[in-house]
């Protein structure tokens, strides 16, 4: 039986589970890669995912302190289309929902 704080266990296989609980070291901050509009470029804070994860957004750049720009949002729930230094790239929605940013800035 699983405790009401607990994701289940379809979440966990689907990759939904919750952040950790405020007060780690990858504390959940106020923005998220997510909610960035686009042409707006911010600073990465914060990568609050599994290991696995947090190893795939690294090798692809996503790293604490590093700049990110949001070229466009996918339709719908479609991903977003991010400048990382000079490389551009893809991220699900549900995964940039996990990277927090600050010095939100609009680029032109």
């Amino acid at each position: 039986m699983a405790t009401p704080t607990a994701p289940s266990r379809q979440a966990r296989t689907l990759g939904q589970s919750q952040p950790p609980a405020p007060g780690g070291p990858d504390q959940t901050p106020d923005i998220l890669l997510s909610e960035l509009a686009a042409g707006q470029s911010a600073t990465i804070c914060s990568l609050a995912v599994e290991p696995g994860l947090r190893h795939r957004l690294q090798a692809l750049g996503l790293h604490r302190g590093q700049r990110v720009q949001l070229l466009r949002r996918g339709w719908w729930a479609g991903p977003l289309h991010l400048r990382v230094g000079m490389t551009e790239l893809m991220l699900r929605r549900v995964d940039a929902a996990r990277v927090g940013i600050d010095n939100v800035m609009v680029t032109a």
